[in-house]
């Protein structure tokens, strides 16, 4: 069966202004104008922005083995996809023995661009549909990760049917979530445990992640990452 990312594009915005108000929640509302700064889209240009990690036992990774771009390419691990999009798979034809040491093959990309802050906006038309031994993500994470932190914005786990968002901190970092303002049940609040739940929280929707996703052909998915909001 395959399990594929399909990513119609990738864009990138940096503020130039701000103003803030404050709300009935007691909180601080800040309001951006921004402007474009990069965008990753279409094929094969999407992966000149992008790293391919390539490591045959990495750590902390599930079991997988990450490969170069020459090898994805030549296995059709990437693609063109359908309407401008790219797509992004695993080898989904070889049976691994269970005493294998090294993982399924499979691609990480790493963006060569470093940003601190900004509004960072991902259209996603195909995730794999909640299927046990799968575990695609996109996310962003600090140089000297885990301690530099991270944020988990797109993540499924096996058959999981939900988008998990997750936040990570160092070991003497924090953060708050209010549940007025977000539309996921909030299921850890620990951003300090770099090694299992961070401050994690569950979509409500089913349309979020694996089939539901793709049968509405996917979504969008945008983050915005201020410096008042860490």
């Amino acid at each position: 069966m395959r399990q594929t990312i399909s990513l119609l594009a990738l864009s990138v915005a940096a503020s130039t202004t701000a103003s803030a108000k404050s709300t009935t929640h007691n909180e601080t509302i800040y309001k951006y104008t921004y402007d474009l700064n990069t965008t990753y889209q279409g094929w094969p240009n999407f992966f000149s922005g992008f790293d391919f990690e390539d490591d045959a036992n990495p750590p902390g990774s599930g079991y997988a083995a990450y490969v170069n771009q020459s090898y994805a390419l030549s296995n059709n691990m990437i693609s063109n996809g359908t309407n401008g999009a790219v797509r992004i798979g695993v080898d989904h034809t070889t049976t691994i023995s269970s005493k294998s040491k090294s993982g399924r093959k499979a691609v990480r990309l790493n963006s060569k661009m470093v940003y601190s802050y900004g509004l960072f906006i991902a259209d996603f038309t195909h995730m794999p549909g909640g299927i046990c031994g799968t575990w695609p993500a996109f996310w962003m994470s600090g140089p000297t990760w885990p301690i530099g932190g991270e944020l988990d914005i797109l993540e499924g786990v096996n058959t999981n049917p939900r988008n998990k968002i997750t936040g990570y901190t160092n070991a003497t970092g924090s953060c708050t979530n209010s549940q007025v303002i977000i539309s996921s049940n909030l299921t850890f609040t620990d951003c300090t445990d770099l090694e299992d739940t961070g401050c994690s929280m569950s979509s409500f929707s089913t349309a979020s992640y694996g089939t539901g996703f793709n049968t509405d052909s996917g979504g969008v998915y945008a983050t915005e990452w201020t410096q008042q909001t860490g």
